[in-house]
């Protein structure tokens, strides 16, 4: 059994709903889950959801949590986003790629659009990655600086530099 809800509220922004219902043999589980989007202005938004998996002897740590803070203008850009998925969180309708983790990530830009030929805008962005294990230590992380200059003809020239952890 599945059942989605989803209302919109005013503007973009909504809330919404999930409920799913699963029996194969011996198993019963079931996923409550929350989600929503709220758009502040037309640049600041926030999204999130969470997500509880229900079964017999399944324990703590079963649920799994998401935020996005996002800020998206022409000269100014952030991005703060925290995750967390929990060891025993197993929807078995769904598909899970990594348990037992949290992660942060923040992304900052800042652009500024040249009156003069041949640039058209000029971007400088930085971007960092963070993954923990829930037992505590980090086990990855990615930083990135990246410059981009878009030019009229619209061609664009980007210059990255990226640094990589990995347990």
């Amino acid at each position: 059994t599945v059942l989605r809800l989803k209302h919109k509220l005013r503007g973009r922004s909504y809330v919404g709903g999930i409920f799913t219902d699963t029996h194969q043999g011996e198993l019963d589980s079931r996923t409550y889950g929350l989600d929503g989007q709220w758009f502040f202005n037309n640049y600041l938004s926030f999204s999130g959801n969470v997500i509880s998996v229900d079964e017999e002897n399944i324990g703590d740590e079963n649920m799994a949590v998401t935020g996005n803070l996002d800020y998206t203008s022409d000269p100014f850009g952030f991005g703060i986003v925290y995750n967390k998925i929990g060891k025993n969180f197993d929807p078995e309708m769904g598909y899970v790629r990594r348990k037992g983790f949290e992660k942060n990530r923040l992304q900052l830009r800042r652009s500024v659009r040249t009156a003069g030929y041949p640039i058209r805008r000029f971007s400088v962005n930085g971007t960092g990655n963070w993954l923990y294990s829930t037992e505590g230590p980090l086990e990855s992380s990615s930083k990135n600086a990246r410059v981009d200059v878009d030019f009229e003809s619209g061609e664009n020239f980007s210059f990255n530099v990226n640094k990589q952890f990995e347990r």
